[in-house]
């Protein structure tokens, strides 16, 4: 029996939440202190998922 693998290929996005330009833009816009480069903190992607799916 074939085992299966994840239901999304690697590197696939999910609209929105892994758009770092569009996070990084949206947390300067509220004042929220971003990186420039590099990984962006999970409760700044939280934030974003949440003012954005609501």
């Amino acid at each position: 029996m074939a085992r299966r693998t994840a239901i999304r290929p690697v590197g696939a996005r999910v609209p929105g939440v892994n758009d770092a330009a569009a996070i990084r833009s949206w947390a300067r816009a509220n004042g929220i202190e971003v990186p420039d480069r590099g990984r962006i903190p999970t409760p700044i992607r939280d934030s974003y998922a949440a003012a954005h799916n609501s």
